[in-house]
C-alpha cells in the first residue's frame, strides 16, 4: 500500500474507468446492459459535467475509484469500486477517508448499496453510515 497514490481523474482515466466499472456491475448483478465502450462514453459525460471522480493507483493502474457529485446538502456518492485483484487491501479504505479528510469533510453523504451486497453494506457501517431508506421495486415480467 505504500505505493498507492490517489488523485483526481482526468480524462485520459476514461478507458480504465470504462472498464472498471464494467466489473463492478457484473460484480453487483446489476441490471444495466451498457457494454465497456457505453461506460467509457458515460462517464466521460459525468467528469465533464456534474461528477468528480478520485482514484488509487498503483505504478500507473488504477485499482479503485469513488464517483461522485456535489448536492445541496452535501455529497452523493455513486461508485466507489476496487478492481476484483486488489481487493482486501485497504484502498477502498484509503479512498474514503482520503474523501473524508480533503474533500467531504463534515458534510453530508448519501450513497446507495443492494441490498444483497452485505460486505459494503458492513463497510459503510463501519464509518457510522446508517440506513435511510429501503428502496422496493417489481421487476417487469419477461
Amino acid at each position: 500500500m505504500n505505493d498507492l497514490i490517489i488523485r483526481e481523474a482526468t480524462q485520459q482515466d476514461i478507458p480504465q474507468l470504462g472498464k472498471l466499472n464494467h466489473q463492478l456491475i457484473q460484480d453487483e448483478g446489476h441490471e444495466n446492459k451498457l457494454g465497456v465502450t457505453g461506460l467509457q462514453k458515460r462517464m466521460a459525460v459525468w467528469l465533464l459535467h456534474e461528477y468528480r471522480c478520485f482514484v488509487a493507483t498503483q505504478k500507473h493502474l488504477i485499482v479503485g475509484y469513488a464517483l461522485f457529485k456535489s448536492t445541496a446538502t452535501g455529497f452523493y456518492l455513486r461508485q466507489l469500486f476496487v478492481s476484483r485483484d486488489h481487493r482486501r487491501l485497504g484502498i477502498g479504505t484509503a479512498l474514503l477517508d482520503f474523501l473524508f479528510a480533503e474533500v467531504w469533510h463534515e458534510q453530508e453523504l448519501r450513497l446507495e448499496v443492494l441490498s444483497t451486497n452485505h460486505q459494503a453494506i458492513a463497510f459503510y457501517e463501519q464509518y457510522g453510515l446508517s440506513l435511510y431508506c429501503h428502496t422496493f421495486r417489481r421487476a417487469a415480467k419477461a
